[in-house]
């Protein structure tokens, strides 16, 4: 077995910064994922993306990674995306796979008052973009598929809304998470809803991406889950994350581990293996324990 305790890759700034902060939690996240090949068979190199995202509103202190059978030292890297990932090379076969990754993350909401002014280029839908942000508007803004019927219910909330960028965000969430959501819904639907809504988003010319992370469970939750959600680009407001599938706003319950623009982007664990045609059986397994919540109103964080 091999371990690699690994410490954020930015350090902190050694000084103080005054926030007005909703919430503070501190999670403890354990993510077990087994694979039973069921014969002996060679795994290709593998990406794993289930390091928490660094960013505005979460300070990952600490992540740990243990991979059985013994694999040579993993290398921590970034993809394309910018997300913080392991390539593992394993050198030699295997007939069962365990990878687990432990983290320290503390997470906090942010007021958003004073924080959604959008640029007066953004107010209203289609949106337009300064300048300086159009590279960035021409990769995220542009649909990945050419959808009429996403086109056609973009423009149908547009119409029925006083054409604010606001308001049509807003009734678009709620329009996915009255109409879009099946009521037998799986994995596999709630990743495609949220693929729709970044894609009904983006005929508005509003740049969207897809965020793949861990949803803690609430007191009225069962379980913690891996699952996906959204983030829009509002210039002047900057990325602000939206789940279609529960019809809300991203708050500190929600903790990111990889962000691109694609849904292949973002698998947690990408790799391939050699020397079966069995199905391999998974199981995976997540543990998310809630340390210690603060309500606060102004408060200093390091």
């Amino acid at each position: 077995m091999v371990a690699l305790w690994v410490w954020p890759l930015a350090a902190r700034p050694f000084f103080f910064t005054k926030v007005n902060v909703g919430r503070i939690v501190i999670y403890y996240l354990k993510h077990i994922h087994r694979v039973g090949f069921g014969s002996p068979v060679f795994c290709e190199p593998t990406l794993v993306r289930l390091h928490p995202c660094l960013g505005p509103g979460i300070d990952v202190q600490s992540t740990r990674l243990q991979v059985e059978p013994n694999v040579p030292k993993p290398v921590l890297q970034q993809d394309l995306n910018g997300n913080i990932c392991w390539q593992l090379v394993f050198d030699d076969i295997c007939v069962d796979l365990k990878i687990t990754i432990t983290s320290r993350v503390e997470v906090w909401s942010q007021s958003q008052s004073g924080t959604q002014v959008l640029s007066p280029s953004a107010v209203t839908v289609p949106m337009m973009h300064l300048e300086s942000e159009q590279e960035l508007a021409d990769y995220y803004a542009e649909p990945v598929e050419d959808s009429g019927l996403l086109q056609e219910f973009a423009n149908d909330i547009n119409e029925s809304g006083d054409g604010t960028t606001k308001n049509f965000v807003n009734n678009l969430l709620w329009g996915f998470h009255q109409h879009f959501v099946p009521a037998a819904s799986g994995e596999f639907w709630q990743d495609e809803t949220t693929h729709a809504f970044a894609e009904a988003a983006r005929t508005m010319n509003i740049p969207a991406r897809l965020v793949r992370g861990y949803k803690a469970a609430k007191a009225d939750e069962i379980e913690s889950r891996l699952e996906v959600w959204a983030e829009l680009y509002l210039p002047g407001a900057g990325w602000l994350g939206y789940d279609p599938v529960e019809g809300c706003a991203v708050d500190e319950s929600y903790i990111a581990l990889s962000k691109a623009k694609t849904l292949s982007e973002i698998a947690p664990i990408e790799g391939n293996y050699r020397g079966t045609q069995k199905v391999p059986e998974t199981e995976t397994q997540i543990i998310i324990r809630q340390a210690v919540q603060q309500e606060s109103g102004n408060s200093i964080i390091p």
